[in-house]
């Protein structure tokens, strides 16, 4: 059975369940409390002191559970004295191992210390998927993703929720990239080509993008960094189940385009429907072992239909 390493980047708002004084001023402290509670639980994790002197944005290795912050994540004055912005950093989790228990422990942690967040339309999550540990994908794999990921544009976005799809922080591709918007106007065939015609990674993140706040980040591809393609359309999540379900739709929704290897193969025909592309990724989703993480409509990834 084929498996990919991911990572998540869980933005949220919360309320703690202590209400101390001059809260702003303890976010590190809250930070502290929530690495504890996952300690508890069996994770590793550790916090970002917010310091001045600490580079704590990012974890020095992906080897656990990291409390930062966001600077996205913008708290109003008036909601100041109750209200703790976070980014919560997995570490490089597998989905041939029970990558399942980390998530569920770690919202065990975050509810022993917070209330359940409510939804913010300031808040997102970010996948970022790789072929394995230490293992990037290769150039014609990265090719056959970015053209599957524009190809299927249109109907990726009916499945987002709808404060998802006109964020500026996860613009489609092609409203980033004059190029590839002229490529996609053209022909599928054009676009084939054009994808095909870049000789490297750098060259294929330049197409792809003009920075890195767009829906299929390709930032991570190039020399020197970690070779993940990062997925920048997850909701605002709140607890275990929606979690799962992104990360198995994300990994499910890759290892289908390659699969599939769309830009090998103009000539074969496809369901251009949204619900058409969600059965496929069902399908990649059950040979990955991940079928039972995923609702059983897309309307219930995009919240227009109910689900748990």
């Amino acid at each position: 059975m084929a498996s990919y390493t991911f990572g998540v980047e869980i933005e949220i708002i919360a309320v703690p369940h202590t209400i101390r004084a001059n809260l702003q001023s303890l976010t590190a402290a809250y930070y502290r409390k929530i690495a504890a509670a996952l300690k508890v639980r069996g994770l590793q994790a550790g916090s970002n002191p917010l310091t001045p002197s600490a580079d704590g944005r990012t974890p020095a290795s992906y080897d656990k559970w990291w409390i930062t912050r966001d600077g996205s994540l913008i708290i109003q004055p008036s909601d100041a004295a109750r209200l703790v912005a976070i980014e919560a950093v997995s570490p490089i989790l597998s989905t041939s191992e029970d990558w399942q228990r980390e998530i569920d422990k770690f919202w065990e942690g975050f509810h022993a210390v917070f209330h359940t967040p409510t939804p913010s339309p300031l808040c997102g999550s970010h996948y970022h998927i790789s072929r394995g540990r230490n293992t990037s994908f290769t150039l014609g794999e990265l090719k056959t993703i970015a053209f599957g990921v524009v190809l299927f544009e249109s109907q990726l976005t009916k499945i987002l929720v709808q404060q998802r799809r006109t964020n500026q922080y996860c613009t489609p591709n092609t409203a980033s990239s004059a190029a590839l918007k002229r490529a996609v106007s053209h022909s599928v065939g054009y676009l084939a080509a054009t994808i095909n015609s870049v000789r490297d990674t750098t060259s294929l993140c330049r197409l792809m993008q003009a920075n890195r706040y767009v829906l299929w980040n390709f930032a991570n591809i190039v020399p020197g960094k970690s070779g993940t393609i990062e997925f920048r359309g997850g909701r605002c999540l709140r607890g275990k189940f929606r979690t799962r379900a992104w990360v198995a739709f994300t990994v499910s929704f890759i290892h289908w385009l390659l699969k599939t290897n769309h830009i090998a193969n103009l000539d074969r025909s496809w369901d251009g429907s949204v619900s058409g592309l969600y059965a496929n990724v069902q399908n990649a989703a059950q040979q990955l072992g991940l079928n039972d993480e995923l609702p059983p409509y897309y309307t219930n990834l995009n919240e227009t239909t109910f689900w748990r």
